[in-house]
């Protein structure tokens, strides 16, 4: 968010960008609650495949989300505050993690698919909440995924959400 970005934070590391025309995306109609420490989710990106070259179609990969804690001890050394209220953390797998040139794609979380009555809930992998946005890492560029077993920083969705709605209020998730 332009408003309130400060380099040396990472806080609201975002921004909208209104595109020519349209395109097929599953609708993001929500902005995801915290889930606890261990939840799988989802980080969606155009950026490096790893050889070096930029992807032209969007790539995904599942990971696990760490705890505050864990982020903050990961990046104290490198003098960067990790705060609850402006990040979420994910991944910290050598190898797997969002890559350069990903960044401000979205870190989805799947919410159940309301069932009937006396059904179980099961996963609507169609039916995503945005729980973040791709901030960054301290893996050096160009390379792709973590280098140092350290989870990847996302601007927590929940901290922007007024912004990106006061951005476009039409939105589904506004």
């Amino acid at each position: 968010d332009g408003q309130t970005f400060r380099m040396n934070e990472f806080n609201n590391d975002g921004a909208v960008l209104t595109l020519a025309s349209d395109i097929s995306w599953p609708a993001i109609t929500r902005i995801a609650p915290d889930p606890p420490p261990g939840s799988n989710v989802r980080v969606v990106g155009w950026g490096h495949d790893g050889s070096g070259s930029v992807s032209d179609v969007p790539r995904w990969l599942d990971m696990d989300t760490t705890t505050t804690q864990q982020c903050f001890e990961a990046y104290l050394p490198a003098y960067v505050a990790i705060t609850s209220e402006s990040h979420v953390c994910a991944g910290g797998v050598r190898g797997y993690s969002a890559c350069n040139g990903d960044s401000g794609g979205p870190l989805l979380l799947s919410q159940p698919r309301p069932t009937g009555a006396g059904e179980q809930a099961r996963p609507a992998y169609d039916q995503w909440t945005l729980l973040g946005l791709v901030s960054f890492s301290l893996s050096p560029s160009p390379d792709c995924g973590a280098q140092y077993d350290e989870p990847t920083v996302y601007a927590r969705g929940r901290g922007m959400r007024d912004y990106l709605c006061e951005q476009a209020a039409d939105a589904p998730m506004c």
